[in-house]
């Protein structure tokens, strides 16, 4: 019967993010590949969010609006809420961060901190951990951030090698004025 379940669960999630009609299924009802589904059974919310939330099953989609200040998202236990997914959402352009509170790919916690930054965590089916299954942006501010440092480190370093190189050759062109002079 799990098997059952995760296809079940699949054609939930693929339902719901493409929101497929069929023309012959009743108002309370989604079709897909002669697969009828009851709309209680789907459970398809959008929330916006402005305070500290922790997530349960009636979320899904969470627009986070951090323009106040840093807003928390906390995970539900896996256990609790086997097999959900959720996606969240940075909507706000504010130097503030969403911050996701929970195991997510083996770390603790993830921030969002660019506008439209977002990202898909699901309960991987050993039910230890959040997993990311999607996303746009994850992580790639502290990428380029690190990255930066780095080649400002760099250009540090060549910076100070020239001016060495500068004084030495100074040094040497006085030198051979010197001597010039004294002949």
């Amino acid at each position: 019967m799990p098997a059952y379940n995760q296809v079940i669960e699949g054609i939930k999630r693929l339902l719901r993010a493409h929101k497929t009609r069929h023309e012959d299924a009743g108002a309370d009802e989604i079709s897909l590949a002669g697969l009828t589904v009851a709309s209680e059974d789907i459970s398809f919310t959008s929330a916006e969010v402005v305070t500290a939330t922790t997530l349960t099953a009636d979320h899904y989609l969470v627009k986070v609006d951090a323009s106040s200040g840093t807003i928390t998202i906390t995970l539900p236990a896996i256990t609790s809420h086997p097999d959900r997914e959720y996606t969240i959402i940075k909507t706000d352009s504010s130097g503030n961060k969403v911050k996701i509170v929970g195991t997510i790919n083996g770390e603790e916690d993830i921030d969002l901190t660019l506008q439209y930054q977002h990202v898909i965590i699901h309960a991987d089916d050993d039910g230890d951990e959040w997993l990311i299954v999607g996303g746009r942006n994850v992580k790639l501010e502290e990428l380029l951030e690190r990255k930066f440092t780095e080649q400002i480190d760099l250009l540090e370093k060549i910076r100070q090698e020239a001016v060495k190189a500068t004084l030495h050759l100074a040094s040497q062109s006085d030198e051979n004025i010197r001597e010039n002079d004294a002949q």
